[in-house]
């Protein structure tokens, strides 16, 4: 599942994801919110959500804030794994954002930097994606 407020960029990550065989479904939101919900219709259909990919800056409902309430929807629904979290910004990462970001585990951060064209992004995606679904996080 995505979550970005940039509807081109949500449609070059999910392509980028497909096509690099990441994923075989792409389910996009365009805010925290609307992410929540359909997470929370996924959850009470026994459906895992296998990776969680969230831009820190949106509206109304930021990455974080978004991911801390994926963490409370979880618990509430005894969800049995907490997703692996991904959160993509063009943002640099404080201080203050990365001790927020340990309260989401397993999560990790990617800059989207100033160059997000799928042939550059791509590689750096297999690569953090890969780091989340190493076994060291699976239990955290």
């Amino acid at each position: 599942m995505i979550a970005d407020d940039d509807r081109f960029f949500r449609s070059v990550l999910g392509d980028i994801l497909n096509e690099r065989g990441l994923t075989t479904n792409v389910i996009s939101a365009e805010n925290g919110p609307h992410f929540l919900t359909l997470a929370v219709e996924r959850f009470r259909q026994n459906l895992p959500i296998k990776l969680a990919i969230l831009d820190i800056i949106m509206e109304p409902l930021d990455g974080v804030a978004t991911a801390l309430a994926l963490r409370a929807v979880e618990q509430g629904l005894n969800v049995p794994q907490p997703t692996p979290v991904l959160f993509l910004s063009a943002a640099r990462l404080d201080d203050a954002t990365y001790r927020l970001l340990g309260q989401c585990r397993p999560a990790r951060y990617l800059n989207k930097g100033l160059d997000a064209t799928p042939d550059k992004l791509g590689p750096r995606l297999d690569n953090i994606i890969g780091h989340l679904f190493r076994p060291e996080h699976q239990q955290t």
